[in-house]
């Protein structure tokens, strides 16, 4: 996957926009994030934390960078992707075999509920049931500014 000059990846929809694909051993380190129905809270901050952790532990980022939000009602997570490293903490995961869809949502705001619509309808079709689900918001302000959009892929990993 390509970067752009700021680190955001460059999404090309025909890969990612109603695509299957499987991140099976791909690791992320996990930070908790609190959630106030859906809404995240203090997400920048815990961004922030985990990138120092991811640090101070020695761990090299995945290139290039994946931020996830594991969205939920009252908890949930951001997953920074790392490579695999020697020595896993508890705040490491790993993701395992089962399939995960996506869907790609541009839009000149940042709201996500359209995007799940799909990524629901989506999952449906394909006679799935959802397990998680991710957001990855893949435009920095930088690229905001430039393009006037907001790319967003959604993913679910399904059962």
């Amino acid at each position: 996957m390509e970067a752009k000059a700021c680190g955001c990846p460059v999404i090309v929809d025909t890969e990612w926009h109603r695509a299957t694909f499987s991140w099976e051993g791909r690791t992320f380190f996990q930070k908790e994030v609190k959630f106030f129905f859906k809404n995240p809270m203090g997400i920048e901050d815990r961004t922030r934390e985990a990138a120092e952790e991811i640090e101070r532990q020695g761990y090299a980022l995945d290139d290039p960078s994946i931020i996830l939000v594991q969205q939920g009602s009252f908890k949930g997570a951001v997953l920074i992707g790392i490579l695999d490293p020697d020595e896993p903490s508890p705040d490491v995961v790993t993701f395992d075999a089962r399939p995960l869809v996506s869907v790609v949502r541009r839009s000149k705001e940042p709201k996500v509920a359209p995007g799940l619509k799909a990524l629901k309808q989506f999952v449906a079709e394909s006679h799935r049931s959802i397990a998680d689900t991710y957001i990855w918001y893949t435009t920095c302000p930088h690229c905001f500014e430039q393009e006037k959009v907001f790319t967003t892929v959604l993913i679910a990993r399904t059962s």
